[in-house]
């Protein structure tokens, strides 16, 4: 079963602001979560997370072969259909 996703404005917004070379990349991460959620996923300390949150990490590489890490934080939808993304985060990993 795959869940939707649906996403909060400020991971909406966050989204936005993706590198465009990342969003095939991201895209593939989040498809991944909606196929696999219980697997890929673990759940999250409150505080300071949003209470019945999870939390997903991955990987992705641009164009220029840099790395980057991603968390995703979200909920199960009451109906259990669909995963609310509260936040998408990221940062590059410096080089080794």
């Amino acid at each position: 079963m795959s869940y939707r996703l649906r996403y909060t404005g400020k991971a909406a917004g966050r989204l936005a602001l993706l590198p465009a070379d990342l969003v095939e990349a991201v895209d593939r991460g989040l498809e991944a979560l909606a196929d696999r959620p219980v697997t890929l996923s673990v759940p999250i300390a409150s505080p300071p997370f949003p209470p019945r949150g999870q939390l997903y990490h991955f990987e992705a590489v641009d164009s220029a072969g840099g790395r980057w890490f991603f968390t995703v934080i979200f909920r199960y939808s009451q109906d259990e259909t669909a995963l609310h993304i509260l936040s998408v985060t990221w940062t590059d990993w410096p080089d080794a």
